[in-house]
């Protein structure tokens, strides 16, 4: 089994997240779910990642949440950067709604496959949940976390913690050779 290469690119947090947030902003305004954004991404390194990954994960958490939350409910999506440790800046990236909520044992088994509350659900809001285990497949390719925290009825949180490279400019690079 192959395992799924993740680039390590220069990565512009701002850039990927223009298209992404179109496209949410317009699907919740037609579901008329009120569609918040946070961002602290100001005087972030430079780092290296892989942008259309990256994109997969926050897409495939923000269709879930958009799915689940009803009409009037709202959706958050956060991007913090936070510590860098060990030559890595960790940036959390968070998503909550005011949906549905999940059960104490659905959360146990969410980031499997094809796993759904009830047919009911199902028949309700279609879909599989299959999202969720792309995004937990991705995060985990690139030595991140994927956790979720949720009340039935009230709403579910995932925070998706993401070890980026620091990009290393050429001028501040050590050298070639070390004995």
């Amino acid at each position: 089994h192959q395992r799924m290469k993740i680039a390590e690119l220069p990565l512009d947090f701002q850039q990927l997240l223009e298209p992404v947030l179109e496209i949410y902003s317009a699907q919740c305004a037609e579901k008329n779910i009120s569609f918040r954004v946070e961002k602290s991404l100001e005087d972030m390194p430079a780092v290296l990642g892989d942008s259309k990954r990256i994109t997969q994960i926050i897409v495939n958490l923000l269709s879930n949440a958009v799915k689940f939350t009803p009409e009037g409910g709202a959706v958050t999506l956060c991007v913090l950067r936070q510590q860098i440790r060990a030559n890595r800046l960790y940036v959390r990236i968070s998503v909550s709604d005011t949906g549905i909520g999940m059960s104490e044992e659905l959360q146990q088994r969410l980031f499997k496959p094809f796993e759904q509350e009830s047919a009911n659900t199902f028949q309700k809001y279609g879909g599989s949940g299959l999202g969720l285990s792309i995004a937990h497949n991705l995060v985990k390719l690139m030595n991140g976390e994927i956790s979720a925290t949720s009340i039935l009825h009230k709403g579910t949180t995932f925070n998706v913690d993401l070890p980026l490279a620091l990009s290393v400019t050429p001028m501040a690079a050590a050298p070639a050779s070390r004995h």
